[in-house]
């Protein structure tokens, strides 16, 4: 089985209503909930990299993303894992699934 066959997905993750403006990164509530459950998913092998796309004393780009995360799992399963988040779930975050089409 290839990784084309397999399915992976890619997250982009901007600002939820609930993100606090006047903080950095590393200040929001629900960070440390977030980064446990995602450590949940590695170690479950359903997510293989995630990581913010700006500093943890810095605020958001522009357009609000922070942050990409990458699924081992397809688009639809992605969605699944990530409205379960906790961080999703109680608005600091949103994330975009996207399906990812990788070279095998």
């Amino acid at each position: 089985m290839t990784s084309v066959d397999k399915g992976w997905a890619v997250g982009l993750v901007r600002t939820g209503r609930a993100w606090d403006r006047t903080s950095a990164l590393g200040e929001q509530q629900l960070v440390a909930e977030h980064m446990a459950y995602l450590g949940r998913l590695m170690e479950a092998g359903e997510v293989t990299q995630a990581g913010p796309v700006i500093g943890l004393d810095q605020g958001p780009a522009e357009d609000g993303l922070i942050a990409i995360i990458v699924y081992a799992v397809d688009a639809d399963r992605a969605r699944e894992i990530a409205f379960s988040d906790p961080a999703v779930r109680g608005g600091l975050i949103g994330v975009d699934i996207r399906p990812w089409f990788t070279a095998a």
